[in-house]
């Protein structure tokens, strides 16, 4: 898991990308050297590999398709991690999580969650930046655990954040940080998208 948390950071998107590139110098490395290096070394930004925060989705959808080419062990290698990642989320257990939270201290967790904090309009989530907000599981969502479980989530100052108010429904990605009272930070929060 924390392999593919550290190549969706390189890339920036949750589908990783690519191993291609032809514009390494001495000191800029191709996509397939920072990939490499990521995975065998678990750095989040691989020296040399800085310039993959700059590269736009479209440009990382060809480059996808220029990898397979490039270097497919390599590209190969990544899809075994993504495909075990997915079967890893599927076989996930809520109850564990409520139970045990402390077990997955630092782990990265994307949730459809329902705003229970007293929210109420004019004002908005994006009001409560830098403090902590309560959730909830949103109602037929998963993971599987009771929905009336509280998740508290501080919600950083610089956070893009939607006007969301009280009983709406949001897909929140965050660290955890092994309770769910204390110590969860918010890393993306937007609209669920039906």
């Amino acid at each position: 898991m924390k392999k593919v948390f550290l190549l969706i950071t390189l890339f920036g998107l949750f589908i990783l990308s690519s191993c291609g590139g032809s514009e390494a110098t001495s000191s800029k490395k191709t996509m397939c050297e920072c990939v490499e290096e990521a995975m065998d070394t678990g750095e989040e930004s691989p020296l040399g590999c800085e310039w993959l925060d700059e590269i736009s989705e479209k440009e990382t959808e060809k480059m996808f398709v220029e990898a397979m080419k490039d270097c497919p062990d390599i590209m190969s290698e990544v899809m075994e991690v993504m495909m075990s990642e997915e079967e890893e989320e599927e076989a996930f257990d809520g109850g564990d999580f409520i139970d045990y939270t402390e077990n997955y201290e630092g782990q990265i967790v994307e949730w459809e969650l329902h705003v229970t904090e007293s929210i109420y309009s004019p004002e908005s989530i994006r009001d409560y930046k830098g403090k902590d907000v309560k959730f909830q599981k949103a109602e037929d969502s998963e993971p599987n655990f009771p929905s009336a479980t509280n998740i508290i989530i501080n919600i950083p100052e610089d956070l893009k954040l939607p006007k969301a108010v009280l009983h709406d429904d949001l897909i929140v990605k965050f660290k955890c940080g092994g309770s769910l009272t204390e110590g969860n930070v918010a890393l993306a929060v937007s609209r669920p998208k039906r």
